[in-house]
């Protein structure tokens, strides 16, 4: 199949309230890391304690179907179904993903 880029979002809740809401582009090849829009970089770094708490992407992947986080370079273990990420799912992310100040958040496209 031909791979079909989309796009998402990453939403983080940091300890104080703040929501820091981030845009992205996913290539939909395997081995990939996504594209943050605000820097052009394949990680954003957190600015506060918090959480992940959301993630809302524009369709499904078509070549890819999980989006694993990667944490300081290191693999969180944590993979979610594409699917159950796109946008018009209400429950997309029932448990927030704690990340401290600091962190360089990835996310990595798998088949």
């Amino acid at each position: 199949m031909a791979a079909t880029p989309f796009k998402g979002t990453v939403s983080f809740r940091y300890n104080d309230g703040e929501v820091d809401i981030q845009p992205f582009t996913a290539s939909d090849i395997t081995g990939k890391d996504v594209v943050f829009a605000a820097s052009s970089l394949t990680f954003y770094a957190t600015r506060k304690n918090g959480v992940l708490a959301d993630i809302a992407l524009s369709a499904a992947g078509v070549d890819t179907s999980q989006l694993k986080l990667i944490v300081n370079n290191k693999d969180s273990g944590i993979a979610l179904l594409g699917s159950g990420l796109v946008a018009t799912v209400n429950n997309r992310m029932p448990v927030p993903i704690p990340i401290a100040a600091n962190a360089q958040v990835q996310i990595h496209q798998l088949t």
